[in-house]
């Protein structure tokens, strides 16, 4: 009898211990994904930046430097998850169990990304090279555009399934390379990218022009601040965001989005947004906790990001 009991115990025992073998710490899977992200992310500008100031070299074909940037952050990407779930597996985890939580759809994502490439050879081989609008919302193009979207934002899910908050960073990494997506999509209506809403206009020459300009500045405006308040106030109501956050999120956006048309002079105001919003952030304190804190900073949001743009 005695012999049966200890047996259980020790069944019980290992029971208990083998989903904490089979798991990999949380936060190391959110440190080992994100350089394969953050290339996915510079691939994607650096071939934007490409398209836009190198066509008339020959850089509009599917074999280039520039794209091929943006596949070594696939490949790098389906590498490191291929290694964590070997870990996973290693340890006593079924082939499902061994993708870290939160990253099921990452793994959806690096696949759906491998698919949209080939059909993107192809669509280029058969078709030519998409210009204009066409570009960025070709079938292959949106495809891929998905996928990113999927892979980048696992260190968000993953964080919202914890129980225990830990470090947000990666969370705050995965949102500001979404946003990041989300901007190159909408180029053509971004006043980082276009800045007419900031330039003085002469109505002399052409006031229907003039109007059509300033109507698209406003348009752009509208969009954007839709699109980070949108994500921001998605971080917000889950948690209180560590310091410097803000200052991330809007300078790496902006670093990046003034190197697609040169417009440098437009770095420093995305930095000074961010730190004035940071500082507000944890003065007041804005987090789930205080509701009325949390909806006057989604006021001052686009407020102050838009007056240090126009400034």
């Amino acid at each position: 009898m005695t012999t049966v009991k200890t047996q259980r115990d020790k069944t019980a025992m290992k029971a208990a211990i083998a989903p904490a073998r089979q798991r990999i710490d949380p936060l190391v899977v959110d440190k080992v994904v994100l350089p394969g992200y953050f290339v996915t992310v510079i691939g994607l500008y650096l071939d934007t930046w490409a398209h836009k100031h190198l066509a008339i070299s020959g850089v509009e074909d599917f074999f280039t430097p520039y794209h091929l940037a943006l596949y070594v952050g696939l490949l790098l990407n389906i590498v490191t998850m291929a290694g964590l779930v070997w870990v996973g597996r290693r340890n006593g985890a079924s082939w499902r169990g061994a993708i870290p939580a939160g990253y099921q759809l990452s793994v959806l994502g690096m696949g759906l990304f491998a698919l949209g490439g080939v059909g993107d050879m192809l669509w280029h081989t058969l078709f030519g090279i998409e210009e204009g609008f066409d570009a960025g919302y070709s079938p292959t193009h949106l495809l891929v555009a998905i996928a990113i979207a999927l892979i980048v934002t696992g260190p968000l899910r993953a964080a919202g399934a914890r129980r225990q908050v830990g470090n947000l960073l990666p969370a705050v990494l995965a949102a500001t390379f979404f946003w990041s997506l989300i901007s190159v999509l909408t180029l053509f209506v971004h006043p980082f990218v276009t800045p007419v809403a900031s330039q003085l206009l002469d109505p002399a020459g052409n006031p229907a022009r003039m109007d059509q300009l300033q109507g698209s500045g406003l348009a752009a405006i509208i969009v954007q601040t839709v699109a980070f308040c949108a994500i921001l106030f998605m971080l917000m109501r889950q948690w209180r965001l560590p310091a410097g956050s803000l200052t991330l999120f809007f300078g790496f956006n902006g670093l990046l989005l003034s190197v697609v048309e040169d417009h440098f002079f437009l770095i420093p105001g995305a930095l000074v947004a961010g730190i004035l919003l940071d500082l507000i952030c944890h003065t007041l304190p804005v987090d789930v906790t205080s509701r009325r804190h949390l909806h006057l900073f989604t006021f001052l949001l686009p407020f102050l990001v838009f007056i240090v743009y126009f400034g």
